[in-house]
C-alpha cells in the first residue's frame, strides 16, 4: 500500500465519520417530527401542578408545624431539602412567633406551582408577614417570607 493510499482511505474515514455524527441529530429531530406529525392533536398538557387553593385547615396546619418547636413538623411547613440542616435556633425561634395566623382569604394563586398569602404573628412582635408557597408534593409548603410595612 503506498503511501497515497492510506491518505486517501483515512480522509474518506473522516469525511464518512464526519457526516455520520452531523447526520445522525437531524435523523433524530425528524424522526421526532415524524412522530409528532402523526401523533394525535390534542390540547397541551399544564406543565405545573394543579392544586386547590389554601384551606382554612390547611393553613392551620401549616402554621401549627412552623410553629410546633419539633424539627420535623417545621420542616413538613417549609419547602426545603431533607438533606437541607435546619438550625434547631430557627425553630425555637419559629415556636416563639406563636400563634400564626395564616389569612386564607388574602391567598393569591400564581397558576405557576406559587402562591403568596398574607400571616400575622401573635408574639411579642406582633408583625404581619407575606407568605411565598409553593407546591411540593401536591401540598403548599413555605418557600420564603417577607415582612409587610
Amino acid at each position: 500500500m503506498s503511501l497515497r493510499w492510506l491518505i486517501a482511505a483515512g480522509a474518506v474515514i473522516v469525511v464518512v465519520g464526519l457526516a455520520i455524527v452531523l447526520l445522525f441529530p437531524r435523523l433524530g429531530t425528524l424522526n421526532q417530527e415524524n412522530q409528532a406529525s402523526s401523533a394525535p392533536q390534542s390540547s397541551p398538557a399544564s406543565s405545573t401542578p394543579t392544586i386547590a387553593p389554601l384551606a382554612e385547615e390547611q393553613a392551620k396546619a401549616l402554621a401549627a408545624d412552623l410553629t410546633s418547636g419539633d424539627e420535623p413538623r417545621v420542616r413538613r411547613a417549609l419547602a426545603i431539602s431533607d438533606a437541607q440542616p435546619l438550625d434547631l435556633g430557627a425553630v425555637a425561634q419559629l415556636a416563639s412567633i406563636a400563634p400564626l395566623t395564616i389569612d386564607t382569604a388574602s391567598f393569591q394563586d400564581a397558576n405557576d406551582g406559587t402562591a403568596s398569602t398574607s400571616a400575622q404573628t401573635g408574639g411579642a412582635s406582633g408583625a404581619a408577614w407575606t407568605l411565598h408557597l409553593v407546591v411540593h408534593d401536591g401540598n403548599w409548603k413555605i418557600s420564603s417570607t417577607e415582612a409587610t410595612q
